[in-house]
């Protein structure tokens, strides 16, 4: 017996492509429930499905019915608008669990599918797990092979749903779409750039675009919200242009050089994988605090992320000897040539360093975690270890310890090809109809054989 209801939950603009798919599955005789948090979506949603399919959930819900024990505070830290209301989000978390309790249980075993970017995610991912005949996954793009996408299952995004694939690979047709990950991230930087951003950020605050009260994401953000949020972004590009940054033909080759990539800020790598690492400025000071006297620390910037931080932010960290910074234009691929250790928190980076046979430090739980030349260490594992050398060779959590070629077929076998993400910036062809195909007939796949 297969799955035959699906949950969407709505997160900001990933709404409107899960119903896209939705109608799709819909279509393949699937019963589809929704949980929203935006009342325009509701709106929206209610076009294509009766209100007796949607659960919404606004930030002003009252309570209803116990509530289960969860580490509340923990979500409303790490959540991007409710971090900035604390006694109301730990309330809005506590008042929506006996609800989607109750709208999971009154039909029939579902699939719930959400990103797990905001706490009403979480929560309800955690109510997902304690319930037998509810399955929950996050669809995401694989770095390799590209054009492809896995589910997954785990809030680390780290670990595939393991169902058999073989089986699955008969059901939909493979259609490869051109899609490059690397230029996607180029895509999202020259819109950035642009001054068409500009001026849809410009709208977006005097029209209020979107906004609403009760929508517990960044929709609510108010004009004041907006207003602060964008000129401290417009500032730190401006500013960041200030701080000396350096390609690797400057760099001093008799050293053994180190890197950190930073981060994009809010983004899945930091608020979900990397819970507890959030701090990237204490998490370099972590790692500069293993140096040996000849080690350099190198800093390089997420192109995609200039805005996050500005010259005072860099400044800081300029006062300790040894960290220098890597132009956010460097090759990746000479940088890697020169470091001998890659320490990230889930990045791509890291993957790429992997894949060359380097040694990587991982201090969130990745999908290449499993490498056996990739060691995830613990915050403990920095202040017991000698130095960097012995933190990688001497501690960290124990994993598969693939190599590259077992790690490549792993993920051939549980991925799919096709785009999930929604994002049109990246990806234009998101929206096509052979990329709703392939996400749909996916999704089919699974719950085909998820029982």
């Amino acid at each position: 017996m297969s799955i035959k209801r699906i949950i969407f939950i709505g997160n900001c603009h990933k709404t409107n492509f899960w119903s896209a798919i939705a109608k799709q599955l819909t279509f393949n005789g699937y019963e589809v429930d929704w949980i929203l948090v935006n009342r325009s979506q509701v709106h929206d949603i209610q076009a294509n499905f009766a209100e007796s399919k949607i659960l919404y959930l606004p930030l002003s819900l009252k309570a209803s019915g116990s509530f289960g024990d969860m580490k509340l505070n923990d979500l409303v830290y790490r959540d991007r608008r409710l971090r900035f209301i604390r006694k109301d989000g730990l309330r809005y978390l506590r008042n929506i669990q006996a609800p989607i309790t109750d709208f999971l249980m009154n039909g029939h075993e579902a699939l719930v599918v959400g990103e797990l970017t905001y706490g009403y995610e979480m929560v309800t991912h955690r109510i997902v797990n304690s319930l037998p005949g509810f399955y929950w996954c996050s669809p995401f793009l694989t770095r390799r092979p590209q054009g492809k996408f896995s589910f997954f299952y785990d809030e680390h995004f780290s670990r595939e749903i393991d169902i058999a694939y073989s089986k699955v690979k008969a059901i939909i047709v493979d259609q490869p779409m051109a899609m490059d990950y690397v230029a996607m991230n180029k895509n999202h930087v020259r819109d950035m750039s642009s001054g068409g951003y500009i001026l849809r950020k410009i709208k977006t605050f005097l029209l209020n675009t979107g906004y609403d009260e009760n929508d517990p994401t960044w929709f609510s953000n108010s004009r004041s919200d907006k207003l602060k949020k964008n000129i401290t972004w417009l500032w730190n590009r401006i500013s960041y242009q200030f701080v000396q940054r350096l390609f690797v033909s400057e760099l001093d080759l008799s050293k053994r050089y180190i890197i950190f990539p930073l981060h994009l800020e809010p983004e899945l790598n930091i608020d979900t994988c990397g819970r507890y690492w959030e701090d990237q400025m204490e998490t370099i000071l972590k790692i500069w605090r293993q140096l040996l006297p000849n080690d350099v620390l190198l800093i390089k910037e997420h192109p995609v992320a200039i805005g996050n931080r500005g010259f005072t932010w860099f400044k800081k960290l300029k006062g300790y000897p040894n960290i220098k910074f890597i132009h956010e234009s460097q090759d990746v691929v000479e940088l890697l040539d020169l470091v001998e250790y890659v320490f990230t928190i889930s990045g791509t980076m890291g993957l790429e360093a992997a894949h060359k046979g380097m040694k990587v430090l991982c201090l969130g739980s990745t999908v290449y975690d499993r490498l056996k030349n990739v060691t995830r260490v613990s915050i403990n594992d920095f202040s017991e270890s000698k130095n960097i050398d012995d933190l990688y060779c001497n501690y960290g959590f124990d994993t598969l310890e693939l190599d590259f070629e077992d790690f490549s077929t792993l993920i051939e076998e549980r991925s799919f090809y096709g785009d999930p993400e929604g994002d049109v910036v990246s990806n234009p062809d998101v929206y096509s109809e052979v990329n709703i195909a392939l996400v749909a007939g996916a999704f089919d796949s699974v719950c085909r054989e998820l029982n």
